[in-house]
């Protein structure tokens, strides 16, 4: 098994860079052989392409077929399939206000006293600018632009409710 850490003189070197000091150059003149890189010979090219039937692919893939994803797709996938789990405790109002902001619950909700609403929550980043104009004692003047990122959670209902606030839509912010 090989070490996750890297060796101490490879650590000490990358200090020493990282605190100002260089590594040792490359020699003025190289005294070993340069690699040389071949010729290259048209006349020994040759493009050659093989078209494969039908039975050709099927008998290629049988026999690559453990190389393949196929015989471990379950496996590398399966847990998409999984079951939800039931949380270890009843969620609190703060954690139903927080999921129905988040857009995370959806759908018809109904109060003791029998009104029904259609909810979808949704939450949106607004920028708020704030500006500071400051002078000093030689008359400079500096201007100080603050952008702060706030999210506005919305809640946006339609009124199921029989009666005259059917339809009505509802918006709370």
């Amino acid at each position: 098994m090989r070490s996750r850490t890297p060796a101490k003189d490879t650590l000490a070197a990358l200090d020493a860079v990282r605190d100002g000091s260089t590594l040792a150059e490359l020699p003025e003149s190289w005294l070993d052989e340069p690699y040389r890189v071949p010729d290259v010979h048209v006349d020994d090219f040759r493009f050659q392409s093989v078209r494969v039937d039908g039975e050709q692919l099927h008998h290629e893939l049988q026999r690559h077929a453990a190389s393949t994803l196929w015989p471990h797709f379950s496996s590398t996938f399966g847990g998409v399939r999984q079951s939800q789990r039931r949380p270890l405790r009843d969620l609190s109002s703060w954690h139903l206000a927080l999921a129905l902001a988040a857009g995370q619950i959806t759908g018809i909700v109904e109060s003791a006293a029998g009104r029904r609403l259609l909810i979808k929550g949704d939450t949106f980043k607004q920028k708020h600018r704030s500006t500071t104009i400051e002078t000093d004692e030689d008359g400079g003047v500096s201007e100080t632009v603050v952008m702060t990122d706030r999210f506005v959670p919305v809640i946006n209902a339609i009124d199921f409710t029989p009666g005259p606030t059917l339809g009505r839509i509802i918006t709370i912010r």
